[in-house]
């Protein structure tokens, strides 16, 4: 019901389409809209005497089936479509279609006018031939036009065009007129009927025919209209001769065909054209085809004899090749560089095989592509892929690596190696200074299983490490290597730890022994490298690993032991250069370093030579400007060096918005750096140029007011930039010289410095003096005056001059800075002198005794290092173990030595593998022989001891043997509930180490037995692997089970009070005496195969313990870097 609602009352218009939209039950039909007696108003019901009661409802309801149908005052749109009621067929007009080429004169129209006496209508019939003529209808007589329904009772009365004929049926009162054309065809034909008519022409119903006739006049004009009709002669092809909505009859008789005729055979022509169009193209394109596939077959046979012949060629010159002697490959290409020589014969040598497989490098390949590979590994790979050069696979790289020993420490074949390469040098060639930094690492653990020690412990004990300074804040500020700076630290105090033995340590939780064994690992890298007075190599000597910064202790043996070393090369180390940190300053001052000596009697020669130290000379200008932005302003006697002279001069620069300015360098972040931007060496440059010095002049001389007493500044701005032309010098126009222009510039610097130092010396003692005399005085008077009785005296206030509180520093920017700036220019000036007059020195280009070199090294470490700029400790040492060798890969000019040489020491894998590894393993190895061996003595005692008894359940020496491990398991292994063990990740690990065991059974079946059980034999230890297997997992054996749990209970007991350390695998040997050892295979290969399941067992367990290391580290440094972040929010 609510569909014919919606049909009536839902109606919208779209556009020029209607779209009924169905009703919602929740939507309503007004009452206007149905017929009144749709609307039930009263109750009715019919009484016995027949009378009807209505009786008023309360609310009308509609009757059963109604439908709005009344839309009045309805919006138009949503009024339901009013469709006419058609005619009657009898009732209707009939039109013949208009041809398009007919003219309106050619059109006539035949009515057959409606006739209400006799309750009929006739047919209106719009042809397009003339009627036929009234006189031949003359003869019709009218007398049975009124006759209804209308027979043909007499066929003469009926005048029949030429070539009609009317017949008689079997039929009664049914006649067939038709006619009969050229061919002698019955083309149309006239069926009458009492009660119908039919028009068939070419044996199809002609529909625009009236289907009821009245009158003999009606059939008349019938008969002369279906006359006139033209039959259409289809469309002339045999496939479809017509339409298959032809009527049969044009609608012209000037007409051959009927339209829908003619547009069929249009279409069937366009068809043909169409089909015969395609048939070209195919033909013509399986022509093309045919020719191009000629073609690229004689092309394919050129190109396949080419191919064969550049073979052939191939081939004869592989064969010459292999004839080729390799003295003569050599004489080939001994004009060539080194590394080109390599290339050429490792291109040689990939050609004699014939896959990727087999090939050979030599020392020196295998150097450069490791180097290539650390340097750009995209190249590398770009170079493997598309077989630009034969460079190995990184499987043969990472053998090499893994190799290759660590590169903390000295390392003896390095300095063997620079002696070779320095043996014919000149002495002014071989002396230079050693370059001491620090780099910033990740602190990491990682097990080796080779040497059986853990990687990442640091090389110091932590009770040399110097306390926290006070002034920890400035150093901060001034002199940080890290080149991801921290905001400064709160002031803490640091106590001095003093480690005990860790055996003594009672058990305690994990956290805390972490806490204690986390300073053993180291977070910093300290490099020492040579730099040379001459030339432009550098060679990194070695590498230590420290908790934070070394101490002055470590560094002062440091330096004597690598100076001892490099001295007995070959080289010669005349001074020490580093940064401006505070342990730097301690350890110059046990070198007995001071302002007036800036020099230490040489250790390999204490009584002709000295061993200068010097302070980095672009760290000690980052300090100043540092300094200088802290402190605002510098006192000294001409007047004071102000800060804001330099803000002047950038508002000044400023105003000009877009325009040019004097100096457009100087930005907010040189006088308001933030952390990373002080560390930032280029800014302090620019800081103290001269460009800032000519920016103040200029405004000055325009009359800025701030910049009137900026003189004192743009003096010390010009002589701190010529300070730095002449410390940063790299070539013999501007390099150092005795008595010269430059070290002119250095004295008088000095000089001045040493001026400003003593004049805020001074006054900050006078001003000390005056505050102490004025409150001094205060103090004595108030003491005599006395207080009243009852009350309390009210304290006076101090006079201005005890208020006025002294400088805050004696010096020109910090104590550290006003030090390492005197002392290194001293040094300088020294080292010059001493290099001229007796090592036969021209000149000291002073960019050879600052840290630029260092830093370049630290660069290419974190490069090389990928993502992460601060590498673990065991990638930091490889890397340094390759980089630190670059410089001795390539002999210098004129030197009797090749690469090749020194690299087949550099390289030699017995060389890099180290020498204590084996010693370890064979250790470990016996050690758990002994233990095994141990065990099995000491089962075979207790199981002779319990024959004696004369129970008959101990008979039976298989079954005790097998429930003595049970038992000593039970007794042996009670420890606290966190060190217990999980049985189902322990059985889980059970059988993976059973089934990587299964190698060492030596194809024994008993012993394979004793590694894993069937599944008939399982338990509820099993449900882990149960649930987790998809039909490959290992179930272990109970044997090994017994023998894992032993281990895995002393294992946690170890770690859990000892922490990890080097010798963590030796420490649970000592925890394994305590306890018997279970073994594991068969009576003859029980030895070996438990020895393999123990020493597995064990590293695995140790790549665990290192990696739930790192989480609790990676942890620790979470938390703190998030309270140094929420103490520098606050």
């Amino acid at each position: 019901m609510r569909k014919l609602w919606s049909a009536k009352v839902g109606r919208q218009v779209q556009g020029k389409q209607q779209k009924v939209l169905e009703m919602k039950p929740s939507d309503r039909v007004c009452s206007r809209h149905f017929r009144p007696e749709e609307v039930s108003k009263f109750y009715e019901h019919k009484l016995p005497d027949g009378s009807v009661s209505r009786i008023p409802r309360g609310k009308a309801e509609l009757i059963e089936g109604a439908v709005p149908s009344i839309f009045e005052d309805y919006p138009i749109h949503k009024q339901p479509k009013k469709t006419k009621p058609r005619k009657d067929p009898s009732q209707r007009w009939y039109k013949v279609q208009r041809p398009k080429k007919c003219t309106e004169e050619e059109i006539t129209e035949i009515t057959i006018e409606d006739r209400p006496e006799n309750d009929a209508a006739e047919t209106e019939v719009i042809v397009n031939d003339p009627p036929p003529p009234l006189e031949t209808l003359a003869e019709v007589s009218p007398e049975n036009d009124q006759n209804t329904p209308w027979i043909l009772t007499d066929k003469s009365k009926l005048v029949l065009p030429p070539g009609w004929g009317c017949y008689d049926t079997l039929e009664k009162d049914v006649k067939i007129l038709t006619h009969i054309d050229a061919k002698i065809q019955i083309d149309k034909s006239i069926k009458l009927t009492p009660s119908h008519v039919e028009v068939t022409i070419r044996g199809k119903n002609y529909e625009n025919a009236p289907k009821v006739i009245h009158s003999l006049s009606d059939a008349q004009n019938l008969v002369n209209f279906v006359n006139s009709l033209r039959v259409c002669e289809g469309t002339g092809r045999e496939d479809k001769p017509f339409s298959v909505v032809c009527s049969g009859a044009t609608a012209s008789s000037k007409q051959k065909k009927c339209s829908f005729c003619h547009a069929e055979r249009d279409r069937l022509h366009t068809k043909d054209l169409r089909s015969k169009t395609i048939k070209e193209k195919q033909a013509e394109r399986k022509k093309q085809t045919k020719c191009r596939l000629k073609t690229l077959k004689k092309s394919k046979q050129r190109l396949l004899q080419k191919v064969q012949k550049l073979q052939k060629q191939l081939a004869d010159s592989q064969e010459l090749c292999k004839k080729v002697k390799k003295e003569a490959l050599e004489d080939a290409i001994k004009s060539l560089p080194d590394s080109q020589q390599e290339a050429v014969k490792a291109c040689f040598d990939s050609s004699k095989k014939k896959g990727l497989s087999g090939r050979r490098y030599s020392i020196a390949c295998v150097y450069e592509c490791l180097m290539m590979r650390i340097k750009s590994p995209r190249l590398y790979n770009y170079i493997k892929e598309n077989n630009i050069l034969p460079v190995p696979t990184h499987s043969t790289l990472n053998s090499y690596i893994k190799n290759m020993g660590g590169g903390f420490g000295f390392h003896t074949v390095t300095l063997k190696l620079i002696g070779k390469k320095i043996m014919d040098w000149d002495e002014e060639n071989k002396r230079g200074c050693i370059l001491i930094d620090e780099m910033k690492l990740t602190p990491g653990t990682t097990f080796n299983k080779e040497t059986l020690t853990v990687d990442g412990m640091t090389q110091f004990e932590d009770n040399e490490v110097d306390p926290m300074p006070e002034n920890q804040n400035e150093i901060m500020n001034e002199d940080v290597d890290d080149p991801e700076p921290q905001p400064p630290l709160p002031k803490v105090k640091r106590k001095r730890v003093t480690w005990k033995d860790p055996t003594k340590i009672k058990e305690n939780s994990q956290r805390e022994v972490n806490q204690k064994f986390m300073k053993r690992f180291g977070d910093h890298a300290l490099v020492i490298t040579f730099q040379p007075f001459k030339g432009q190599w550098v060679q990194a000597v070695a590498a230590f690993l420290t908790r934070g910064n070394a101490s002055a202790n470590q560094l002062t043996h440091l330096i004597l032991e690598a100076v001892n070393l490099l001295e007995e090369s070959g080289l010669k180390v005349d001074a020490v250069v580093t940064d401006g940190a505070n342990w730097n300053r301690s350890m110059w001052k046990k070198f007995g370093v001071t302002e007036e000596n800036p020099c230490a009697n040489h250790p390999c020669n204490l009584e002709e030579r000295k061993l200068w130290f010097i302070s980095d000379f672009p760290h000690l200008l980052k300090c100043m400007r540092n300094c200088m932005v802290s402190h605002k302003f510098v006192e000294t006697a001409r007047g004071n060096i102000d800060l804001d002279h330099w803000k002047a001069v950038l508002e000044e620069d400023s105003k000009r918005g877009a325009g040019l300015k004097k100096y457009p360098r100087l930005t907010e972040s040189h006088l308001s750096p933030n952390f990373w931007e002080k560390m930032n060496v280029g800014m302090a440059f620019q800081f103290w140029s001269g460009s800032v010095a000519a920016g103040m002049q200029l405004y000055k001389e325009e009359g800025v007011k701030r910049l009137q007493d900026c003189q004192v500044s743009i003096d010390f701005c010009k002589m701190v930039n010529g300070l730095s032309d002449v410390l940063n010098t790299n070539t013999p126009r501007n390099a150092l010289m005795p008595n010269s222009k430059e070290s002119q510039i250095i004295e008088d610097f000095l000089k001045e410095f040493k001026a400003m130092k003593t004049y805020l010396s001074e006054l900050h003692q006078m001003r000390k003096e005056k505050a102490e005399k004025a409150l001094s005085d205060f103090l004595k008077s108030h003491e005599k005056e006395k207080p009243m009785r009852g009350r309390k005296r009210k304290a006076p206030d101090a006079p201005p001059e005890a208020k006025q509180p002294p400088p805050s520093q004696a010096f020109v920017f910090s104590e550290s800075t006003d030090t390492g700036l005197i002392i290194s220019l001293s040094a300088i000036l020294q080292l010059a002198a001493f290099l001229v007059e007796k090592c036969n020195y021209k000149y000291l280009m002073t960019r050879r005794v600052n840290q630029d070199a260092l830093e370049r090294f630290f660069g290419l470490v974190r490069s090389s290092a990928g993502q992460n700029t601060h590498p673990e400790p065991k990638v930091f040492s490889q890397l340094f173990r390759l980089l630190s060798l670059y410089s001795l890969v390539k002999p210098t000019k004129g030197s009797n030595i090749t690469g090749g040489e020194m690299l087949q020491s550099l390289l030699d894998l017995k060389d890099f593998k180290n020498s204590k590894a084996s010693e370890r393993t064979e250790a470990l190895t016996k050690k758990l022989d002994d233990l095994i061996l141990r065990g099995k003595k000491f089962r075979q005692t207790i199981n002779k001891a319990l024959l004696h008894y004369t129970d008959s359940s101990f008979k039976n020496q298989k079954v005790f043997a097998i429930n003595v491990p049970q038992l000593m398991h039970e007794v042996d292994h009670t420890y606290r509930g966190d060190m217990a063990v999980d049985e189902y990740a322990l059985q889980y690990v059970g059988g993976f180490t059973a089934r990587h065991c299964e190698k060492f059974v030596n194809k024994c079946l008993d012993c394979a037995k004793c590694l894993k059980k069937e599944e008939d034999q399982l338990d509820k230890r099993d449900k882990l692997i149960v649930l987790k297997t998809k039909g490959y997992l290992t179930y272990p054996s109970n044997a090994l089970m017994n023998l894992l749990k032993t281990l895995e209970a002393q294992l946690l007991r170890t770690y859990l009070n000892r922490s990890i350390d080097s010798n963590f695998v030796f420490h649970v040997m000592e925890r394994l005496n305590s306890v018997s050892i279970p073994s594991v295979g068969c009576q003859v290969h029980s030895l070996e195969v438990t020895r393999a399941v123990m020493k597995f067992y064990i590293i695995m367990r140790m790549h665990f313990f290192c990696r739930e290391w790192n989480k609790e580290n990676m942890k620790a440094k979470q938390q703190t870097k998030k309270l140094k972040k929420e103490a520098h929010l606050k």
